[in-house]
């Protein structure tokens, strides 16, 4: 078994990008068809909005934080897996990333993948307006989360380990800020 967990390591270490992209693209939009389905109780799906988690799982979820997480933190914070650089990695990460790169991201992705067009100035009214309930709501699920994974997971297995808490975070981003129309 050992040998097979060694062999997984191996291949997931070889092509880190990729498996960031992916699993944080296919996560990202089956989180949303679970929701619309067995939350909302919806009869059809919304592509738009399923488009629009799984554009953003592909690009920032999984690509640019794949690059924070491995090449910028770890800079930033070169103590890793020390206490005190993993108290200041959650920190930037909860509540400087998230308020200020991945909320805005988040909301123009929406825009566009909902409206075909890129409206830089609705995303940015619906970001300030939902800013302390979506950082209120994120940071109860990723801080113990990120502070469990720069204290032990080793740098490839950062972003597949926010991936896998992200179910949750996903769930509930899909669940209060999935239709386009919820908060304008």
């Amino acid at each position: 078994m050992n040998g097979l967990l060694q062999g997984v390591n191996g291949r997931l270490r070889a092509s880190p990008v990729l498996l960031a992209c992916g699993s944080a693209g296919v996560k990202n939009g089956v989180c949303d068809v679970v929701v619309q389905v067995g939350v909302e109780g919806k009869a059809e799906l919304d592509w738009r909005r399923t488009l629009t988690f799984l554009m953003f799982g592909v690009s920032w979820v999984g690509g640019g934080q794949y690059v924070l997480f491995t090449k910028v933190y770890p800079r930033l914070f070169p103590g890793l897996p020390g206490a005190w650089s993993v108290v200041g990695v959650t920190f930037v990460d909860n509540f400087l990333h998230i308020p200020l790169l991945y909320l805005p991201l988040f909301y123009a992705t929406r825009e566009f993948a909902t409206t075909s067009k890129l409206d830089l100035s609705t995303a940015a009214r619906k970001w300030r307006r939902n800013l302390t309930e979506d950082v209120t709501l994120q940071a109860g699920i990723f801080v113990p989360a990120q502070a469990f994974n720069f204290f032990v997971n080793p740098p490839h297995l950062r972003v597949p380990f926010i991936v896998g808490v992200g179910v949750l975070w996903i769930g509930v981003l899909s669940y209060v800020r999935g239709d386009n129309n919820d908060d304008s």
